[in-house]
């Protein structure tokens, strides 16, 4: 997970630098940017049975997969909340198509008293493969 979750905030942070953090990351909300910045969250691993890979126990071994993340755009309370939406559609839905993830829950934005924020939430799907190789001898 901790690689897939990598892939997705190098995606969408992009080659400018956007400011996109996961949601475990130890900077409070008050030291991040004062505009406009994105959390990537993890919330599901689906893993389904491994393909089959014939009678060689060492032979490489792979599992489809589904993974779901929620990415949360937060930006001032003094902002228009067209400004949540405008970055969520210039900036995190072409990137996470890059990614290969489909949007598949989207909410408005809406205002997060406790965090003094505007915060606009979509959830993504990526199928993907998890590869495992067998071990020599075992």
């Amino acid at each position: 997970m901790e690689g897939l979750l990598a892939y997705v905030l190098g995606i969408l942070r992009g080659e400018d630098e956007q400011e996109i953090y996961p949601s475990f990351d130890a900077v409070p909300v008050r030291d991040k940017s004062r505009t406009l910045f994105a959390v990537v969250s993890p919330k599901s691993v689906q893993i389904e049975p491994v393909f089959p890979a014939g009678l060689d126990s060492t032979a490489v071994k792979a599992y489809p997969a589904t993974a779901v993340f929620q990415v949360s755009v937060l930006i001032p309370v003094s902002e228009p909340l067209e400004t949540a939406q405008a970055y969520y559609d210039t900036v995190i839905l072409p990137r996470m198509e890059t990614a290969g993830a489909v949007l598949c829950d989207v909410r408005p934005p809406c205002a997060d008293d406790k965090l003094g924020r505007v915060v606009m939430q979509g959830d993504f799907r990526l199928r993907c493969l998890f590869v495992e190789e067998g071990s020599e001898g075992a």
